[in-house]
């Protein structure tokens, strides 16, 4: 699983990055899941919801509206 696997932060960043850009569809899930994760990492939870953006996810829009309530 994703919390038993890969440990350094920077390597779960760029994995996002190469979500987003590769328009990765099949890992918006893995994405939606960590960028609602409250005990993750601030820049990972980022990095997860530039993918979902990316990945124009139909999650996105309640992400932001929770974000901003």
């Amino acid at each position: 699983t994703w919390s038993a696997g890969i440990e350094n932060p920077e390597v779960r960043q760029i994995l996002f990055q190469l979500i987003a850009v590769g328009r990765y569809k099949g890992c918006a899930d893995l994405a939606a899941s960590v960028a609602v994760n409250k005990a993750g990492e601030d820049q990972e939870r980022f990095e997860a919801l530039k993918a979902l953006v990316e990945l124009d996810d139909y999650r996105i829009d309640a992400f932001i509206e929770a974000a901003a309530s």
